[in-house]
């Protein structure tokens, strides 16, 4: 059974739990129009939460990235926040090193699967960046690199609509 099967097991079995249902109604701006949606969310009790079992989480980059976990890189513009990211996605991506960090992988491995999103950068200046990294960034298996990440520019795009979300699930399911 893969990681994403037993992360998703534990997460419906053992954790399942009452649902919340949370009512939202507000109004269309410029319009009479009043629109109502309802929300489900699952939150287990702290019984549920305590007797939960999830399997090991495997690092992306070891000590600090680990899967089904985000991180939020935050910075006055300029000072490398794209780059650091791009660095980040190559590494875990390709099998390289950043700072120091470098993935575990198992025996054949060679990276995990990375999507890279960008709201505002132009796709051109991503590829120009992602050229300059893939030198920069040491051990970067760059065949396995090429197969596992992609990008997704979204300055045009607004994830809250579930339409544009579609590619963003496309390139995180399982191939």
């Amino acid at each position: 059974m893969s990681d994403r099967q037993e992360a998703k097991r534990a997460t419906n079995g053992a954790i399942r739990s009452e649902q919340v249902i949370h009512r939202v109604e507000f109004a269309v701006p410029g319009s009479d129009t009043r629109v109502s949606k309802t929300y489900r969310l699952r939150a287990p009790t702290l019984g549920k939460l305590l007797d939960s079992e999830f399997p090991e989480r495997r690092h992306l980059l070891s000590p600090w990235l680990r899967q089904q976990e985000t991180a939020m890189v935050y910075a006055e513009t300029g000072v490398g926040k794209s780059m650091f990211a791009a660095s980040v996605a190559l590494a875990v991506a390709g099998g390289g090193e950043f700072l120091g960090w470098r993935p575990k992988l198992r025996e054949g491995e060679r990276g995990y699967r990375v999507l890279y999103v960008d709201g505002e950068m132009h796709i051109q200046d991503i590829q120009d960046r992602m050229r300059v990294l893939i030198k920069a960034v040491p051990g970067v298996d760059l065949e396995a690199a090429r197969g596992t990440s992609r990008s997704l520019r979204g300055s045009t795009r607004s994830l809250g609509r579930s339409s544009h979300r579609s590619p963003i699930r496309a390139g995180c399911s399982s191939t």
